[in-house]
């Protein structure tokens, strides 16, 4: 047996349910072998706009200018690269209504429906843009997106952006030399990096003009903002790798002029290194997680069947007496489970009014601030046109960074309380006779930070941390979707969705018009942030004390099933109770195979 057949044969996940209660184990076993069928690994190219996407894709993948640089405003049209076999490029433009129109693979040809320009807010309704190409780093199924720049924050373009992330394995970062890693950048980068779901390689781009010593300073600069991001977010720092110097300019004209050399000086090669090993170990990496996945959970299925075996045929009065200890053990348990329960939604409760509080004051605050600048700002004598709603971007786009970075510590410390509170928990109906076995001392975990592609042992050996997603270690739980939550919010905030009001303001309009109508917009930015920051907040409670409640209730369903089916075991009579060994002994057996076939096989 390999790893797929293990998860695609009904008799595997029927046989584990004989002894293991799991809810949705076939669909949970469904979503495994889709994993492992997966064909294609997208790869997000990100970065704020004039970082160099754009050229890095094509410096990597075409040895010429194919894909639009993103200097303007570009819609949130991604473009997907990924393996053709034939020698030309072939490009398509896929819109929503499934239909696949072949144009020309140039820059021009897709800036017709990149570019805000030529498309403004996609009106032309498009998908994406898929590129096909002959290249041996696509191969292996690697599919690189050039995605919407980080600047580009318009509510689609964040939304578009994020949705990737959290469908990726792994991601590629642009970074600037000067500036560095900026505010908006950074609280971009807090909210993304939780959803990628493995490895991100971070290259700074080195423009021809900038100093080695700008280089040194820029690099210092943002490695340790990006440590800082990782400790703040809960990821190890060993997440974040040193940044990649790129001098992408040169990489693309080495490669357009075919000069070997200076393509090595870009350092594009080195980095392609580390890009081409993930592309020829992710297949391996995903079948290496799932039976690892399995290896656990047929372990902790072989002590429950073994536990069956010693009942059914042990001394009945014995075994009675045993399991009645064993139920005074876990109704106690039970009870300390229930009270570290109410200590966290009690705590929940008590953060949850205090950060309410905060997030009235800070969009206040903001508020202020803004109408503030906006005088000045018109005062100083900018009464209109596109100077002006320039202006009022900018200040926008400054208090929404600043209210999310005022805030967000607050979630995040909100969320690693309610994780300490419930550190003590132990999920009862895995420490029955201290038969339970440590999932932790598994490894798998750190080579993958989806809780997606662990689904299985999550949803029933992980305990409360995997039922409802609060984790110590890992950002995958309600520190990932609170801080994506947030970020996909704030982009909307600062993304200028009151844009439309600043285009009416004419140049010729009074002072008195100008400020009035901006004094205006600045009230319904901050009331729409605040609106927006409550309503994730909000979420925030609910699911997190829906989950828990729910985890208790299937905690003491379990035990009690348990229990009652063990009792029955016990009152059987002894034709029945030989019976019964005799299939469980044969189900020790086929568990000790797939154990041994799993753990020298796999799927090839």
């Amino acid at each position: 047996m390999n790893v797929k057949s293990f998860y695609e044969n009904g008799a595997t996940a029927e046989a584990i349910s004989r002894y293991l209660h799991i809810d949705g184990l076939p669909e949970q076993f469904s979503k495994s072998v889709a994993n492992l069928e997966a064909d294609e690994c997208l790869i997000p190219v990100l970065g704020t706009q004039g970082s160099g996407k754009s050229s890095f894709l094509d410096a990597v993948l075409f040895n010429d200018v194919i894909l639009p640089v993103d200097a303007d405003e570009t819609t949130c049209i991604p473009t997907e690269v990924r393996y053709g076999d034939k020698r030309e490029l072939e490009a398509s433009v896929v819109f929503n209504s499934g239909v696949k129109e072949t144009v020309e693979c140039t820059e021009a040809g897709l800036g017709e429906y990149v570019h805000q320009a030529k498309n403004p807010a996609n009106r032309k309704d498009v998908a994406y843009i898929e590129i096909r190409l002959a290249n041996e780093l696509l191969k292996d199924g690697i599919a690189l997106v050039d995605l919407p720049g980080v600047g580009s924050v318009t509510e689609e373009n964040q939304k578009t952006t994020l949705d990737y992330i959290s469908n990726c394995p792994a991601a590629i970062f642009m970074l600037r030399t000067v500036p560095p890693i900026t505010n908006s950048e950074s609280v971009f980068i807090q909210g993304a990096l939780p959803l990628v779901h493995g490895p991100v390689f971070w290259v700074q781009n080195q423009w021809t003009d900038e100093s080695q010593d700008e280089v040194a300073e820029g690099l210092e600069h943002n490695y340790t903002v990006l440590k800082g991001i990782a400790s703040r977010i809960f990821l190890p720092e060993s997440a974040i790798k040193r940044p990649t110097i790129v001098c992408v300019k040169q990489a693309l004209d080495g490669r357009i002029k075919d000069d070997g050399q200076a393509l090595e000086k870009s350092g594009l090669n080195a980095f392609m290194d580390s890009v081409v090993s993930f592309a020829k170990t992710w297949r391996k990496d995903v079948i290496s997680n799932a039976r690892e996945q399995a290896l656990a959970l047929l372990a902790e299925t072989q002590v429950a069947a073994e536990k069956k075996l010693e009942r059914l045929m042990g001394d009945t009065s014995e075994q009675r007496s045993k399991l009645s200890e064993e139920r005074s053990r876990m109704e106690k348990k039970l009870k300390e489970n229930e009270q570290l329960c109410r200590e966290a939604r009690d705590y929940l409760d008590h953060q949850y009014s205090e950060i309410e509080q905060l997030i009235f004051s800070e969009c206040q605050k903001s508020t202020e601030d803004l109408r503030n600048n906006v005088r000045s700002t018109i005062n100083g004598g900018v009464v209109g046109g596109q100077q002006l709603q320039r202006a009022f971007d900018d200040h926008k786009k400054r208090a929404g960074e600043t209210m999310f970075q005022n805030i967000q510590p607050a979630l995040l410390d909100l969320n690693a309380g309610i994780a300490q509170i419930l550190s003590g928990i132990e999920d009862c109906r895995f420490s029955l006779d201290d038969a339970r076995i440590s999932i932790s001392d598994n490894n798998f975990s750190e080579k993958s930070q989806s809780h997606e592609n662990y689904g299985v042992i999550g949803g029933s050996l992980g305990g409360l941390t995997a039922a409802i997603g609060i984790s110590l270690a890992a950002a995958t739980g309600p520190v990932g979707w609170v801080v994506g939550g947030i970020t996909m919010l704030l982009g909307s905030l600062i993304g200028g969705g009151i844009g439309n009001k600043m285009r009416e303001i004419e140049r010729e309009k009074q002072k008195k018009t100008a400020r009035a109508e901006l004094f205006s917009a600045a009230e319904d930015f901050g009331s729409a942030a605040k609106k927006r920051f409550i309503e994730a907040l909000e979420k925030y409670r609910n699911d997190t004390d829906s989950s828990i409640r729910s985890w208790l209730k299937v905690q003491k369903k379990s035990v009690e099933e348990y229990f009652a089916k063990a009792a029955a075991e016990l009152s059987a009579s002894a034709e029945s109770k030989e019976r019964q060994a005799a299939e469980v002994g044969a189900d020790i057996k086929r568990f000790k195979a797939w154990r041994s076939e799993l753990a020298e096989d796999g799927y090839r």
